[in-house]
């Protein structure tokens, strides 16, 4: 069976027109990925509770304690997405051991109940480090979660 130079044209054209509209196809429904980027943050306070989560004057080594820390992130807009972070430096006065299970925790909204995102302690050996604030998916739906006061 042979085909004439048109119908063999055509059905060029045919299959490149249908190969065209799949990539259309699945470039419009394949999600939109942008890469985690770090936020600018102004830190507006830090302080130490104690387990009563009661501002405390003195924490020992021994001692268990809440960091309490409010910030703003607003100059980001909504524009925050799943991955986006922040880091917080710690003093140098502060020692975290690497194996602690307080190295892990999460960031709740003001309402106390939602969680915004989860942050990690970097120790460093000789005292201090830093904390990494990350985002996670639900982070940016609402304009409350850009502000973190107390």
């Amino acid at each position: 069976m042979y085909l004439r130079k048109g119908d063999l044209v055509m059905r060029v054209k045919y299959l490149v027109s249908m190969i065209l509209s799949f990539l259309v196809t699945l470039g419009l429904i394949a999600p939109v990925y942008a890469a985690p980027k770090q936020v600018d943050t102004n830190v507006t306070k830090f302080s130490f509770l104690n387990r009563d989560k009661v501002e405390a004057n003195k924490i020992y080594h021994s001692d268990d304690f809440y960091l309490d820390i409010d910030w703003d992130a607003s100059s980001s807009g909504t524009d925050l997405q799943e991955g986006d972070y922040f880091d917080i430096t710690l003093p140098d006065q502060m020692e975290f051991p690497d194996d602690s299970a307080h190295t892990d925790f999460k960031i709740y909204a003001a309402d106390g109940t939602a969680v915004i995102a989860n942050a990690h302690v970097n120790p460093n050996e000789s005292g201090g480090g830093t904390v990494r604030v990350t985002f996670i998916k639900d982070c940016a739906k609402s304009p409350l979660l850009l502000v973190r006061d107390g």
